[in-house]
């Protein structure tokens, strides 16, 4: 029988991912003086899932 995937599961990868293109925008902001721009939805859910 195969594992069923919890819905609290969260893809690594794909997080991982997000985290470093988040990451990269908000230092174009910091070095153009702009506040922090906020998470998207999906490492938001990711933070609610984990």
């Amino acid at each position: 029988m195969a594992k069923v995937k919890k819905p609290h599961y969260v893809d690594n990868k794909k997080f991982l991912q997000a985290m470093i293109e988040w990451k990269q925008v908000c230092n174009i902001e910091e070095k153009d003086g702009n506040p922090q721009p906020p998470v998207t939805n999906y490492i938001g859910e990711c933070f609610l899932k984990i």
